[in-house]
Formats: structure tokens, C-alpha cells, sequence
């Protein structure tokens, strides 16, 4: 499998973005209430109400083996941290950055 088939590319106001080519995994992320991303092959679109929710999607990705994208702004593996300074969530996380356009470095953080 591709390290690259399941991220969890960045978080905005209402909904997580992932990227999910693992195609054993559509399912589970329909299960959960994510939605494909119009017009996009491997991006879903996962609807989150509070912190809660999104610390319980966090932990279920977690435990699926989604990385969570890291590098400037406010990436899902600093949003993942605040999250666990608040006493939502528990844990590592495997936090994915890149070191150049071919060259991804991975942390477990």
C-alpha cells in the first residue's frame, strides 16, 4: 500500500478532509459520514459539529492508520495536539510533511 492512500489532509470550518485511495476503506468513511468530494477521485469530505466529534474522528482515523498532514498554517497534526492539550484525545499520531514535491517525512508524533 501507498503511505500516501490515507491522509488526513486539513481541517476546515464544519468538515476534515481526507485523501483515501485505500479503496477497502470507502466503506468505513461512508460509515462515519464522509462524502466524496465532487469532481475529485480520492478526497472525502467528513462533516464535524464540535471538538468532540472531531476528536472522536480523529481517534477512529488514528486507529485506521490515516496520517494526519503537518507543515505551516494550522495542519490536522497541530489541530490533533491542541485537541490532546485539552484533554480530548489520547496518544500518537503519525504526522506526514514534506520535504520537497517527491519526499515525504514522516513523524510519529
Amino acid at each position: 500500500m501507498n503511505i500516501l492512500e490515507k491522509t488526513i489532509l486539513s481541517i476546515e470550518k464544519t468538515c476534515i478532509i481526507i485523501n483515501c485511495a485505500d479503496k477497502k476503506m470507502f466503506k468505513i468513511l461512508k460509515q462515519i459520514g464522509a462524502k466524496r468530494k465532487l469532481f475529485t477521485r480520492f478526497k472525502w469530505i467528513l462533516p464535524c459539529a464540535d471538538k468532540n466529534e472531531l476528536s472522536n474522528y480523529f481517534k477512529y482515523l488514528r486507529d485506521y492508520g490515516f496520517m494526519f498532514s503537518g507543515g505551516n498554517g494550522w495542519p490536522p497534526s497541530c489541530v490533533f495536539q491542541q485537541l490532546k492539550d485539552e484533554g480530548y484525545i489520547e496518544g500518537h499520531i503519525l504526522e506526514i510533511v514534506w520535504k520537497d514535491q517527491n519526499t515525504p517525512i514522516i513523524y510519529k508524533k
